[in-house]
């Protein structure tokens, strides 16, 4: 199959001509390949290849070690009768059926067929155990949480801080909830708690450093992490979402209620009038929808009389028996309304009876009387009715809509309660009641609808007014012309109104309630769904609903009435005396014409009443021979209606005046007959024009037509209509027709009864997709038992079924949901004969596919729903032979036939998939899942290994073909819905299995016996290696969401050896994640998705078999999994809420190709059918992209990966290999083994597919169960392409931090990994203690992981059992934790154990403190030859924590003194560990005793010595302390603080590594003051140092200079005071051990390290230029070492660096700092006192600010403003004059001083500003001792050029002053250096590249007009009038000065115009003006020198 070529378009109908040609033709009319025939030839694949399920699983029930492994009794127990067949009655609606007793013969087949299924139970089959899936909800929730409590951590300080912060930001409203405590008391009781433990002691606990056996330990570790632990993925935020919303599958059964209706329950409880109530009147109500111009309710009949004057009535029958109607609206709108009709007893003319009503406000008492009278006379003696008014109300009125929502039912009104004007509820409650002017106040019709603008519904409405009714207009459409009047003008001109109103009370219903007594609308006793406990005293109607819109459900319940409607009547001709004007008709139905006056049929619904009588009699207008009927007559039609059945209308004519007195006249007369047969040709006619009869035979009246006189020549005088309300009989001709022609389908039927069947299938498609709904169920009964008949009538029966499929589709959405609800609970058929449904759709099915004329597209769609057809008929017919159980006798259930086409259909389908993988996207998907789906069903009832079979060739058919992203993901789908089988575990056979010999065998090894894990991990493998992120993200949700569901299914997780072999199943991905440990471009969120699967494994996978693979895996791949460790450490540490919603949010913007396709989701979600309104994809991508761009500028981005990253090599040599990118060639295809040949390599592959929350959500429809279709459809192939190219990423939901959730997990994380470190150290305990040759490398990733453990922020919960763990391995492996390869490690842990002794948890800090003592008891007695460096390493570490940013020692201090006490105790109890050696060469100690002379003792004298040099050890400790607590004095005076360091580093010039620990620590403290530059200079000055170290102790390291620190020169000259330290350090005799510390600390590794620290830092502090310098000792470096990486990295780094030095130059915006000179005078300061320093201060420092800073920083420490004094004046200080109490600061700027040959060299700003060491200030003075004057020709200038110790930048950023030297210049000289000055800031800015004209226009200003500064022309004046006084050079000089003045305002005005807009010319022109009168003035000024100077001049030359 691989072979056949894509598809790339959709296909279209096949001609039969292209058949033999194997061509499809599609819709454009390009040419394609059809379904090969090979495909049907072709078998599934080698059954030998596949897991033999069934023989496994009994060798392993059988096996002898099966009762040693209990877990194997709980996971191999094979499910007994998984699959269940259940038959349940339906919820019906009413109590009882409502299918009446059909005679056996005389009914229709169809007939038969409808009741059959009305009466039969629901047939599900379902697996029995699905309820075992763990479910998302509480439920699944391990109960522990609720009461789980937040651990505490060790930086809760910094965590508490950062959200302190976060919540201070949020809005109010968007805060997070308060923490334990807020972040001001944290501070309090920490400054409280500090206070107390001052002076305290810890109390010794000295069991922590007892000897005990180390298995001992192991053990009790081991039993105390195993206590109280978590599952990993309860803890784990987001993983409820991978479990499953709900169990069920299966389709729920069909609804007889619309969910999407509302009901109302209608009661009328008041209608008065005016006039007064004393004659009874009958009400009806319905409902109409003015929008369709419909009726959508039958009439509702009630009456509100009173018994009396219902006592009164002649015939008691007509009065209606229900006042409360339960009305059902499908189809809410505003434009329903309520239409009111009254009717009353007849009287006469209906104007006359009305006009008192009407005019009731004059009538006077005796006219009153009179009506009354002749009312009751009416009311005792007429049975008849006529109409009074009807009402048309929009409920509520615009009256009512002012009223207050009503929450409560109202209650009848009581008379003392109109004036309080309020109502009592039902339940007591006063509300208000309904205003007066409602009854008062006419509002026309009315202009609110029953429902409103937001179909909202009041509880009480009043109708009114009530019209009058005309003869002419009581027809519906005479109605509607008044209703839409109405609605325009709220006015209605063509009725009086009259004084009445009614009040009704309105509740609406859940659709799903059902009052108590309700009647149905056939009178059937509805089930009452109700919560209350009192019926309501009237029972309830339920109004039939006549929807505006057919409902698209089928029909499920008997309903068979007809509603007639007598529209009019014409009696105008009818001959004879009897002048018919009055006139009632009475209906009847007969079943035959012997008798004419025969009672007929009891079938006619009484009006109102709650039973059938057989007549109905219409209401009468008085005085028409025409009249007009608004009657609605319902009628129960019998099931067994045949031609025979008529309706018989008999016309009277009522006399409505009473007799003569003493003449009896008769109330009726007869006026004429009509007959209508309603069922003609088997259909009930809609509409007939009747003729009448003046009179028909007694007997035989139809047949005897002869006998028959009609009126007016038998015209149609009589004109009636019916509506037909029906779940058995259809008006509709299309299905009128298939009904017809349904007869009983029989096995070996004869061929007339197959034409019948074949014909009645055939007439289907032709009906309308509503009516094949209502009947859905029966017609599919009917197709299936067809479709099994027999061959022929298969594939006819087929295809119809085709065309169902299509045309229910096409007319609604929701057509999955209702062919799944037949399968899923009506379908009840097993064979017919011997064919079995299953067999024949597996058949037709697949040829369908293959040979269908007509599109596939949907028979596809709907594959879904052949299958589950498929597993039903399968299931049926096992349970009809049955054999559903036992379950051993499954393997040869069915026939090889079947199988074979079963398999057939599976490579079919498979193929399409790949098809529509190109332009049916959803549909593809939605096969897959039903796939998946149909595999898991058919595990419970066939032989796994055939299922099996099946699977396999589906994934090696999709990964055979072409590596297509979309198909990719259709695996992953498949896979991730065969997860969610119940028994997924069990069909994997969990059993462990040994891991073989060679681990490349692993997979293949795993597959034989856990076949689909295996299967699944095959292709995560391939795949986690993608191009594609997204594919590497789904490859990964698939593998985490079955741990999910496994880690929250209560069948694995009660018992360890359960979660053991469950967890077994996945071993092989411990195995592919090593292979690619770390994936550089994923973000935090979606390294944690994929890290948690490899701690799943970690936990729950037996550390037997990780024991097993550790043993046979490779160096470099062992490397690889400490680095996965290392990396999980890192990823689930507990940061706090604000770290942790940032990183939550890196990457939230994931790329995916489910989000990918969320546009073209859309696209489909109107379906495939012509009636969609389209919009090509282009524009919906478009309109789509715009509404993103909204939110993200890049939106639109490269979805390929860079391919610029690479990991860094192991330590081992792996190389690194860059991550693919994209151009990347495509991933290849998979091999039989994906994992054969991996391990022979110990190469690292770098990507690991890390997964993000899958939050991609199916786009089934609603109702269609996982894997059935939603509305799904095609788009061409290369636009998908080209869409899935743009790489629109779509952002993801944020996530809420659970700090109790996400703290535990952090702790159950680590404990992980602690107990996976133990259990790897007891693997190779052996090698690992005794230091075997070849485990460096493995001992240093232990020692990485350890220190990872210390580094991280842990719970004070996790603390203990690490300290445990570490003790442990201190007293088991002392060689390799003490061995020279490890010292650069062992310093750090030193470190860290220092750091966990500075806390104030008293546990943590006693743990750590026994650490620290068992490691300095330990190495001295095990390996004393190291024990120095031990010390040596133990003093690099504190001084790094005091360099740190260490709050207080009095916790450190406090441990030191328990040392001390340990040490003491020791000397007394000390015995050697169960593990310790003997005093013999071999056992990790010296045998010579020159070690133990070293250290100060004897043999015999170990335990003296030991407590000697401990001591001695913590007296330096203490000392270092001190110093600390020295610099802490200085707290907030940062030059103090750096002084102090650097001179605590340049003490240990006998310790290069001491030193570099306390630069270390200057570097640190510079960067948090950001004094970048000094920073920079700790790491050169490190640099020199281990240069010159590495140069002096002879290692030839290739690229290091051999010159040393001279070498670093160039950079810094202060670097040169290393090599004074080097000389140093070399005339000291140093101890070997502190040697060796040195030597493993200062390396190569470690000067490459401080130059990059140097670099960064100089580029911080904008020293670009020293940076290039820095990187000339860098590069050779790197070339020598080729690397060349680093090199192109630090190429492109110098290419940044000259831009960044360009910009600076061109804009002149670098500042690189300030400088100032202070002294310090008085005994206050100390040692400072008579010092002066120059302060280099950060970038533009103000005076005022260093003044400010300086003074507020001494007069704190001096005591207040008084102590302290600042001198202002620049003069030098006279000591003795100054008070002594007082303290003096004098501050002065100075700026750097260069000379002649200097200022030639320094050309740049940074040269002039790096590298400097002198200075300069001027001080003003006059002679007579002023220090300034007006008079320029007196003002005298000094100059103090000072020189300091070192170069700035330095390691301190204050230098102290060497030397100084004065220059005095006269007022000639200062004032010719001030017009230099002037001139070379006008140059400088008039030939700047990119002139600033807001810098140039001041300084012009400032120089040219008079009035701002007349400082040159006052020079020029002042010196020029009396040149005679001065030097004629200096005068020369003066005037070439002012003259280059001149020049240069020249040049700077004419830039200036060349700048400047339009709209500043008039400035110019000023500037101009000012320029010509300066350069006026001063050439006036200087003509008398210049002319003679010239004769002066002229006299020489003459002379000469």
């Amino acid at each position: 199959m691989s072979k056949l070529p894509p598809a790339k378009k959709s296909w279209s109908l096949r001609r039969k001509d292209q058949r033999e040609s194997g061509e499809f033709e599609s819709v454009d009319g390009e040419r394609l390949q059809r379904i090969p025939d090979e495909l049907f030839n072709k078998s599934v694949g080698s059954e030998s290849e596949i897991m033999e399920f069934e023989k496994l699983l009994a060798a392993a029930k059988n096996d002898k070690n099966a009762e040693a492994d209990p877990a194997r009794a709980v996971l191999l127990k094979q499910p007994e009768e998984d699959v269940v067949v259940r038959r349940v009655a339906p919820e019906r609606k009413t109590v009882k059926s409502a299918v009446p007793k059909l005679p056996k013969k005389g009914i229709k087949e169809h007939i038969r067929l409808c009741c059959r299924f009305y009466t039969s139970d629901l047939v599900q089959v379902d697996r029995l155990h699905k309820n075992l899936i763990p479910l998302r909800g509480n439920n699944a929730k391990d109960p522990r949480l609720a009461s789980l409590r937040r651990s505490e951590f060790l930086r809760d300080e910094q965590t508490n801080a950062e959200d302190k912060e976060l919540a201070d930001a949020a809005p109010a409203d968007a805060k997070p909830k308060p923490r334990r405590r807020n972040f001001a008391e944290f501070e309090e009781s920490k400054r409280r708690r500090l206070t107390s433990v001052i002076g305290v002691d810890d109390p010794v606990n000295s069991k922590l450093i007892e000897a005990h056996d180390p298995k001992i330990m192991d053990q009790e570790n081991l039993a105390l992490r195993r206590d109280k632990r978590f599952n990993l993925f309860q803890l784990f935020q987001g993983a409820e979402t991978y479990l499953s919303e709900s169990i069920t599958t299966l389709h729920p059964p069909y609804q007889e209620t619309n969910p999407r209706a509302r009901r109302i329950l209608l009661e009328p409880f008041d209608l008065s009038f005016q006039l007064g109530t004393f004659e009874p009147f009958f009400c009806g109500i319905a409902l109409y929808d003015l929008a369709n111009k419909k009726k959508i309710s039958e009439t509702h009949h009630f009456q509100l009389n009173s018994q009396e004057v219902l006592d009164a009535l002649y015939d008691p029958t007509i009065v209606p028996a229900f006042k409360f109607g339960l009305f059902t609206i499908s189809n809410p709108n505003p434009n329903i309304y309520i239409v009111l009709r009254i009717e009353k007893i007849l009287q006469g003319d209906i104007d006359a009876v009305a006009e008192p009503y009407v005019k009731c406000d004059g009538i006077k008492p005796k006219d009153l009387q009179k009506v009354q009278d002749l009312s009751e006379d009416s009311v005792r003696r007429v049975p008849y009715t006529q109409p009074f008014a009807e009402e048309d109300r929009q409920s509520p009125s615009s009256a009512m809509s002012k009223l207050p929502p009503a929450k409560k039912s109202w209650s009848l009104r009581r008379k003392d309660q109109r004036e309080s004007g309020e109502f009592e509820s039902v339940d007591g409650e006063r509300l208000q009641r309904i205003p007066d002017e409602l009854f008062n106040k006419s509002v026309g019709w009315g202009t609110v609808p029953l429902f409103g603008e937001d179909l909202e519904l009041l509880e009480v409405a009043s109708i009114k007014p009530i019209f009058k009714v005309k003869s002419t207009e009581l027809d519906d459409e005479s109605l509607f012309a008044i209703l839409a009047e109405y609605s325009k003008t709220g006015t209605t001109k063509r009725m009086k109104s009259i004084p009445a109103a009614l009040a009704l009370r309105m509740k609406e219903l859940p659709v799903d309630k059902v009052p108590k007594n309700t009647l149905d609308p056939s009178f059937n006793l509805l089930r009452a769904i109700d919560d209350q406990d009192e019926a309501p005293v009237i029972p309830i109607m339920e109004v039939q609903e006549f929807p505006s819109k057919p409902r698209l459900a089928p029909n499920l319940s008997y309903v068979n009435n007809m509603y007639l409607y007598l529209e009019n009547l014409n009696l105008s001709n009818r001959p004879g005396a009897l002048a018919a004007r009055n006139i009632a008709v009475e209906v009847r139905l007969l079943e035959n014409d012997l008798d004419l006056n025969a009672p007929g049929l009891n079938v006619f619904y009484g009006k109102g009443r709650n039973e059938f009588v057989n007549k109905y009699t219409s209401t009468v207008t008085y005085h028409s021979k025409a009249p007009q009927f608004y009657d609605e007559i319902k009628i129960a039609l019998p099931p067994n209606l045949n031609a025979d059945h008529h309706l018989l209308f008999i016309f009277y004519h009522i006399n409505v005046q009473p007799g003569k007195r003493g003449q009896q006249q008769q109330m009726q007369q007869n006026a004429g007959y009509a007959v209508w047969h309603i069922l003609q040709n088997d259909r009930i006619i809609t509409k007939e024009n009747l003729p009448v009869a003046f009179q028909l035979p007694e007997t035989e009246y139809i047949s005897n037509e002869a006998a028959i006189k009609y009126i007016d020549s038998k015209k149609p005088l009589f004109q009636v209509r019916t509506k037909l309300v029906s779940t058995i009989y259809s008006q509709d001709a299309p299905l009128y027709n298939v009904m017809k022609r349904i007869k009983d389908v029989k096995e070996n039927a004869d061929a007339r009864a197959t034409d019948l069947h074949a014909k009645a299938v055939l007439a289907i498609p032709k009906v309308h997709p509503i009516r094949i709904v209502q009947y859905l169920p029966v017609l599919l009964n009917y197709i299936f038992r067809v479709m099994c008949s027999n061959e022929a009538s298969g594939k006819k029966s087929f295809e119809v079924l085709h065309d169902v499929l299509q045309s229910v589709h096409d007319e609604t959405s929701d057509a999955a949901n209702l062919f799944g609800s037949y399968v899923d609970n009506i379908l009840d058929l097993v064979n017919v004969g011997d064919k079995y449904l299953h067999q024949v759709i597996c058949k037709q099915y697949m040829l369908a596919i293959r040979d269908s004329e007509k599109d596939s597209e949907i028979i596809l769609k709907f594959c879904w729903f052949f299958l589950r057809i498929i597993f039903k008929s399968m299931v049926l017919k096992l349970a009809s032979e049955k054999q559903l159980s036992p379950v051993a006798t499954r393997k040869n259930r069915y026939q090889d036939d079947f199988v074979k086409d079963l398999k057939g259909l599976v490579v079919i389908l498979t193929w399409e998939i790949h098809q529509r993988s190109r332009s049916a996207l959803t549909l593809g998907k939605d096969m897959t899942k039903a796939l998946a789906n149909f595999f898991c069903d058919l595990f419970a009832i066939m032989d796994p290994g055939i299922v099996f079979s099946m699977i396999d060739r589906y994934i090696r058919e999709i990964s055979g073909m072409e590596d297509d992203l979309t198909l990719v993901e259709y695996k992953f789908e498949f896979f991730k819905t065969l997860g969610d089988y119940e028994h997924f575990v069990f069909v994997n056979l969990p059993i462990q299995i040994p891991v073989p010999s060679s681990l490349s065998d692993t997979n293949s090894h795993w597959r034989r016996h856990h076949f689909i894990t295996s299967l699944l991990l095959e292709q995560v493998n391939h795949y986690t290696s993608h191009t594609a992120k997204a594919i590497q993200i789904k490859s990964m949700a698939s593998i985490r969401k079955l741990f999910v569901s496994h880690d929250f299914d209560h069948r694995y997780v009660s018992d360890q050896t359960v979660q053991q072999n469950v967890s077994s199943l996945y071993f092989p991905l411990l195995l592919i994640m090593v292979d690619h440990p770390v994936k550089l471009d994923f973000v935090f969120r979606e390294n944690r998705d994929y890290l948690i699967c490899f701690l799943f494994l970690l936990k729950n996978v037996s550390p037997s078999l990780l024991a097993q693979w550790w043993s046979k895996e490779t160096k470099s791949r062992l490397y690889n999994f400490f680095e996965i460790l290392y990396t999980c450490i890192n990823t689930f540490e507990f940061i706090g809420r604000k770290q942790w919603l940032q990183k939550m949010e890196e990457g939230s913007e994931v790329e995916s190709s489910d989000q990918t396709k969320a546009m073209l989701e859309s696209f489909y979600s109107e379906g495939f059918g012509p009636k969609r309104s389209y919009r090509s994809f282009r524009e919906q991508r478009n309109l789509r992209q715009s509404s993103m761009n909204a939110f993200d500028p890049n939106v639109v981005a490269n979805s390929s990966p860079s391919s610029s990253s690479s990991s860094s090599a192991s330590s081992s040599g792996s190389s690194a290999i860059p991550v693919p990118g994209p151009s990347a060639s495509p991933a290849p295809s998979p091999a039989p083994s994906p994992l054969a040949g991996r391990f022979r390599s110990e190469s690292i592959d770098i990507t690991a597919a890390d997964l993000p929350h899958d939050t991609s959500s199916s786009s089934s429809s609603a109702g269609a169960p996982k894997g059935h279709p939603g509305s799904g459809g095609t788009l061409n192939g290369s636009e998908f392409r080209r869409f899935k190219k743009q790489g629109a990423r779509i952002p993801q939901p944020a996530m809420e931090f659970n700090e109790v959730q996400e703290s535990q997990l952090s702790v159950e994380v680590n404990l992980i990994i602690l107990d996976t470190l133990e259990n790897f150290l007891q693997t190779f305990h052996g090698s690992i203690q005794s230091a075997k040759k070849g485990t460096e490398g493995l001992t240093q990733k232990i020692m990485l992981l350890i220190l990872h453990f210390m580094k991280s922020n842990q719970s004070y919960v996790f603390l203990p059992h690490l300290f445990n763990s570490l003790r442990s391995f201190v007293v088991k492996f002392p060689r390799t934790l003490f061995g020279n390869s490890n010292a650069e490690a062992l310093g750090e842990l030193c470190y860290l154990i220092l750091q966990h002794c500075n806390v104030e948890d008293l546990t943590n800090r006693s743990n750590a403190g026994a650490l620290l003592f068992l490691l300095m008891r330990e190495n001295y007695f095990q390996m004393p030859s190291t024990f120095h460096r031990l010390t040596v390493l133990i003093t690099i570490a504190l001084s790094k924590l005091v360099g740190s940013k260490m709050e207080t020692e009095v916790y450190v201090r406090r441990v030191l003194t328990t040392l001390s006490r340990l040490t003491q105790l020791h000397a007394v109890n000390w015995k050697p560990t169960p593990q310790s050696p003997s005093r013999s060469p071999g056992n990790g100690r010296s045998s010579s005793s020159s070690t133990l002379e070293v250290l100060g003792g004897s043999e015999g004298e170990d335990s003296k010595g030991f407590v000697v040099h401990v001591t001695r050890l913590i007296e330096r400790l203490n000392t270092i302390l001190c110093n600390s607590a020295r610099a802490s004095k200085f707290e907030g005076d940062n030059e103090m603080t750096i002084d102090l360091i650097h001179r605590i580093a340049k003490g240990y010039t006998n310790a290069p590594s001491l030193r570099v620990t306390w630069l270390e620590n200057l570097a640190d403290f510079h960067v948090q003051k950001k004094n970048y530059a000094e920073a920079a200079m700790c790491h050169i000055h490190i640099a020199a140092m281990v240069t010159q170290f590495l140069v002096d102790s002879g290692s030839k390291v290739r690229g290091v200079p051999q010159e040393g620190c001279k070498a670093f020169a160039i950079v810094s000259p202060n670097s040169l005071e290393e090599l004074a330290i080097s000389e140093a350090q070399s005339s000291i005799a140093t101890d070997e051990s502190v040697a060796s510390v040195d030597q493993s600390t200062i390396t190569a590794e470690k000067l490459i390290l401080h130059i990059t620290l140097a670099l960064e830092e100089l580029k911080k502090a904008d020293l670009y230029e020293a940076s290039n310098l820095l990187y000339k000792l860098l590069l050779p470096i790197y070339e020598a070492k080729r690397e060349y990486e680093k090199l192109l990295q630090s190429h492109e780094d110098l290419r940044q660096i000259f831009e960044e030095v360009q910009r600076t130059i061109k804009q002149q915006s670098r500042m690189l700092g300030s400088y100032y000179r202070v002294g310090f005078y008085g005994a206050k300061f100390e040692d400072l006192a008579g010092k002066e320093f120059i302060y280099k201060e950060p970038k533009i420092t103000t005076l005022w600010e260093i003044k400010e800073r300086l003074k507020t920083l001494y007069e704190d420490r001096f005591g207040g403003p008084s102590s302290l004094e600042i001198i202002s004046s620049s003069k030098p200080v006279d000591v003795a004059s100054l008070d002594t109490r007082l303290a003096y600061i004098q501050i002065t700027s100075v700026d750097p001083y260069f000379d002649d040959s200097d200022r030639d060299e320094r050309v740049t700003y940074f040269e002039q500003h790096y590298n400097i060491n002198r200075f300069v200030f001027e001080t003003p003075f006059t002679i007579d001792g002023r220090t300034q004057t007006d008079d320029i020709a007196e003002q005298y200038k000094r100059k103090t050029i000072i020189t300091v110790e070192h170069f700035f930048p330095y390691l301190t950023t204050r230098l102290p002053v060497v030397s100084r030297q004065e220059i005095e210049l006269t007022p000639l000289l200062n004032a010719i250096e001030a017009i230099n000055s002037r001139i070379v800031v006008i140059h400088n800015e008039t030939i700047c590249d990119d002139p600033n004209l807001k810098k140039l226009q001041p300084l012009l200003q400032g120089s040219v007009r008079l009035q701002v500064n007349a400082g040159p022309v006052a020079i020029c004046r002042t010196f020029f009038e009396h040149y005679e006084k001065y030097p004629l050079e200096q005068m020369e000089e003066l005037r070439k000065g002012l003259n280059g003045f001149l020049e240069a305002c020249r040049q700077g005005l004419k830039l200036h115009e060349s700048l400047i807009s339009h709209d500043m010319l008039q400035f110019h022109q000023e500037l101009m003006q000012g320029y010509r009168e300066v350069k006026t003035q001063m050439r006036d000024a200087m003509r008398a020198f210049t002319l003679q100077n010239k004769k002066e001049k002229k006299s020489k030359r003459k002379h000469h």
